[in-house]
């Protein structure tokens, strides 16, 4: 089966939610490392090309890219699961997640300015959204409600 047909959200979906497409869930999985993991560390690195910890934070979203198709794979299996968005863009957020874990736990070496700018990313290309809000902890939430409210009060300022 081609991987263009079966990373598309209906077909994904049917293959993770069938147990009995273990050969399907394989292939699928591999279209999903192939297509994927390449342009993700790429994005990556462009998004973030000002860190000096280069070889790290490649390490870094690699590890990230991976830990984020576990929990894709484990959140498909439960029912009611919706792709809201492409497969692309899904595991982008579920990989992007997992970097912002990564980063949370190394503040001292990534430096705090730093993850601020990694969370930032959140609202440059709106990868957060209500249904995303259960893969951060209570203060991040707060954090990124205080930084919407601060740009759309800036933006008023300006006008």
């Amino acid at each position: 089966m081609e991987c263009e047909k079966i990373i598309q959200p209906a077909a994904a979906i049917e293959i993770l939610q069938n147990p009995e497409s273990k050969y399907l869930q394989t292939t699928l999985f591999n279209c999903i490392y192939c297509l994927f993991q390449n342009s993700f560390l790429s994005w990556i690195m462009n998004k973030y090309r000002y860190v000096s910890c280069k070889e790290k934070l490649r390490e870094d979203a690699k590890d990230a890219f991976q830990n984020g198709v576990s929990v894709f794979y484990e959140k498909s299996q439960q029912k009611g699961f919706v792709l809201k968005s492409s497969l692309k863009t899904t595991i982008y957020s579920f990989g992007l997640f997992q970097l912002l874990a990564v980063f949370k736990k190394e503040k001292k070496l990534y430096g705090f300015h730093h993850y601020i700018k990694w969370v930032e990313l959140f609202f440059k290309d709106d990868f957060f959204d209500v249904d995303q809000q259960d893969f951060i902890d209570e203060k991040e939430h707060c954090l990124i409600e205080a930084m919407n409210l601060l740009s759309k009060n800036s933006m008023k300022f300006y006008e």
